[in-house]
């Protein structure tokens, strides 16, 4: 059976608005495929073009600043070159989710957390807000909020940073979306607190069959998580294959200087069931 992809993505190009009327190439017409219900980790050092990426993906680039171009992007069959902007924002505000990562900016400091992702619920399928609140601390449950009824009453500020995170992606997933995004989230959380996120990830994606595209710098959490990998360099997609084979047989250059950096890919990998 023909595998199905969830983000096709063909040429795709970002550039920088200069002041001097120039344009500066920041992402060169990269080309890759997101696989249904599979991790796809996009690894690279910062500035690579990574989280650039993916707000291109969500079209939330700011138009004033870059220019996004294309030969092909479909997104859950949905063609975006000849998708309006209202349409492009109701695909994003229900069928994909995105996990940013600094969960603290992420989150309204002035709103309970139940009503930040309750109100998801009311614009985006028009629920009153009894149901919408009832839906969020199902939402909080999920990720394993403990007594969630009680806590989606509570201010951001009262929970710690993987908690924090664990609302933010309690937010992305609410509304059941197809694709997951999720840039760098772990990196502004203690190394004991990513385990606890990362088998959060993956058991969200198994049960809820997403597709989840892992943008990282971390090879530790491509190698124990990714089905693929895309390896970015300088704007470009240097190398790509299975997560086995990238790390620890690794074509490119770029790629092999990455492993290196990991004297022990293992012992450096975090388990999730650890």
């Amino acid at each position: 059976m023909m595998p199905r992809y969830d983000i096709e993505a063909a040429g795709l190009s970002i550039s920088a608005r200069r002041d001097d009327g120039e344009a500066l190439p920041l992402v060169r017409a990269i080309s890759f495929s997101l696989p249904e219900a599979e991790i796809t980790a996009l690894i690279g050092e910062s500035g690579s073009g990574k989280s650039l990426t993916a707000t291109a993906l969500l079209g939330l680039t700011d138009a004033e600043q870059y220019i996004v171009s294309f030969d092909r992007l479909r997104i859950l069959d949905q063609d975006l070159k000849s998708i309006d902007d209202p349409s492009f924002a109701r695909l994003r505000g229900t069928r994909i989710g995105y996990v940013t990562q600094d969960p603290g900016r992420a989150l309204d400091p002035t709103m309970p957390v139940g009503d930040q992702i309750a109100e998801l619920f009311v614009l985006h399928q028009g629920m009153d807000w009894t149901a919408a609140r009832r839906e969020a601390v199902r939402a909080l449950d999920q990720v394993r909020i403990a007594s969630a009824a009680t806590r989606a009453q509570d201010y951001p500020h009262s929970f710690s940073g993987g908690m924090k995170q664990r609302i933010v992606i309690a937010g992305a997933i609410a509304l059941k979306p197809r694709i997951l995004i999720a840039d760098e989230p772990t990196s502004a959380l203690d190394v004991t607190v990513q385990a606890g996120i990362l088998a959060l990830l993956d058991e969200l994606r198994r049960h809820m069959e997403m597709s989840v595209l892992l943008i990282t710098h971390d090879l530790g959490i491509v190698y124990q998580l990714a089905d693929q990998v895309l390896v970015m360099n300088k704007g470009e997609i240097v190398e790509r294959g299975d997560a086995e084979t990238i790390c620890k047989a690794p074509g490119h250059a770029y790629t092999r200087n990455l492993v290196s950096a990991v004297p022990d890919l293992d012992a450096a990998s975090v388990s999730p069931h650890g």
